[in-house]
């Protein structure tokens, strides 16, 4: 059985037509004796997006919103994430993306790294920051702003 957070257990309950102050007293039990844990469950679910997907902090606050996990525990579990991390992450996105795009041209190779950055999370600042960064390691096409006007800053 899969964790889940108590928003979702709610709306479970909810569709089975269980009567709401019945399952609020339910949910108030099960968190009691710690079957649900929604802080336990952001945590581990912020860790392993991080480790399978580089999910940046902005897709992940999104998702646990969807899942109903409260405003206060997603920043929480998020704060230990800093922009130095955030970098780091999206650096070793982009170099395991690398090779199926350097034949690109410099303009459409950009855009398809900013958009695979873009969909797991990180600021459009922070991405062509990292993809310049990756274009300098790989000697690759000048970066002059006028080549490429979503560069400059």
């Amino acid at each position: 059985m899969n964790a889940r957070t108590r928003e979702q257990l709610r709306q479970t309950l909810h569709k089975r037509e269980v009567d709401a102050e019945l399952a609020e007293r339910v949910l108030d039990r099960m968190e009691e004796v710690g079957l649900v844990d929604d802080l336990g469950y952001a945590q581990e679910y912020v860790r392993q997006r991080r480790e399978s997907r580089g999910s940046g902090r902005r897709a992940l606050a999104m998702e646990l919103q969807r899942k109903g996990v409260p405003e206060l525990i997603i920043n929480e579990v998020l704060e230990p994430v800093d922009v130095d991390d955030e970098r780091n992450v999206a650096r070793e996105l982009v170099r395991k993306k690398w090779r199926s795009v350097a034949g690109l041209e410099p303009q459409a190779r950009r855009r398809r790294l900013a958009a695979i950055l873009g969909r797991r999370g990180y600021s459009a600042g922070l991405s062509f920051e990292v993809i310049r960064q990756i274009e300098l390691e790989n000697e690759v096409d000048s970066l002059d702003p006028a080549d490429n006007p979503s560069l400059d800053r």
